[in-house]
């Protein structure tokens, strides 16, 4: 037969959680066993804390040990925080300044073609000018659908609905 691990040494106080534990599982154990039960929960817990910043009651346990350290992890989070939103903004700053850019050079190249057009045509080359407008119409209508692709690619898809079953 296994032993179970002794309970960890240097801790005279007995956790509440601990005790709980015990106080609940001993009407099904007998009662020679108890105290084998109380060090198997001691050595099995284990507390779980989620979160960018530990839990309170550890805030206090840092400053017990080392005066302000509370304070300095705080201030830790803080600047972590601090630093990944001027990075986000950052990114989105340029996004838009791309977008915006691309937007100014689309309309000066829309602005250029139509002026090559309405130069030919009063030049009195109305072949060139059709021809130049034409590939001009071609080419708006490429970079207009590729850009809804690229639009489309972006959005995610909405999950798809399971057909229902029918009842027989």
């Amino acid at each position: 037969m296994t032993s179970l691990p002794a309970a960890p040494e240097g801790n005279d106080a007995p956790d509440p959680l601990t005790e709980k534990l015990v106080e609940q599982v001993r009407p099904y154990v007998q009662p020679g066993k108890v105290q084998e039960v109380r060090r198997f929960v001691v050595a099995y817990s284990q507390k779980i804390h989620r979160g960018p910043l530990p839990a309170p009651e550890d805030f206090q346990h840092y400053n017990e040990t080392l005066p302000g350290s509370a304070e300095r992890i705080l201030k830790m989070a803080e600047n972590e925080q601090d630093h990944r939103h001027r990075a986000e903004n950052r990114v989105i700053t340029h996004e838009y300044a791309g977008r915006y850019v691309g937007q100014i050079g689309a309309l000066l190249a829309l602005i250029m073609l139509l002026t090559t057009v309405l130069g030919c045509a009063y030049l009195g080359q109305p072949l060139a000018a059709g021809v130049i407008g034409a590939i001009g119409a071609i080419v708006i209508g490429f970079l207009k659908y590729s850009s809804m692709q690229a639009d489309k690619e972006e959005a995610p898809a909405p999950p798809k609905k399971q057909p229902a079953k029918r009842k027989r």
